[in-house]
């Protein structure tokens, strides 16, 4: 059984994913091929990736992966502990602020890529 995988390296496989092959990713991340595939597999069986669409495939969207909306949840409440808000005015500022809506769906996604496959489940 090989290194286990960090945070960071989740991260980089998950942003590189919809447009890299992966023998790329497996280059950035100096790990083998067959670990990134494996890997792959494992986000993609329990939600967090979808499968690459080949040239034949009709659909154009690329894939995403997504995060937990209890997670998601989560990331907001704590950002409103931090930052001294409510739930409504952070909303209230996610409608204009783009960025801050982008850091706060990364945290859930690393949320979701942290926790164990088997709270995953279900």
């Amino acid at each position: 059984m090989g290194r286990p995988w960090t945070g960071e390296e989740l991260s980089t496989l998950v942003s590189m994913w919809p447009n890299a092959p992966i023998a790329q990713i497996a280059t950035r991340l100096h790990r083998p091929y067959t670990s990134v595939r494996g890997k792959a597999r494992q986000l993609r069986d329990i939600g967090l990736l979808e499968a690459k669409h080949t040239k034949n495939t009709k659909n154009t969207q690329p894939p995403s992966i997504k995060p937990d909306l209890i997670d998601f949840d989560n990331v907001k409440m704590d950002y409103c502990r931090k930052h001294a808000m409510t739930i409504a005015q952070l909303c209230a500022r996610l409608q204009y602020d783009d960025q801050l809506r982008a850091e706060l769906y990364q945290l859930a996604l690393e949320a979701r890529l942290i926790r164990p496959a088997s709270h995953c489940a279900g």
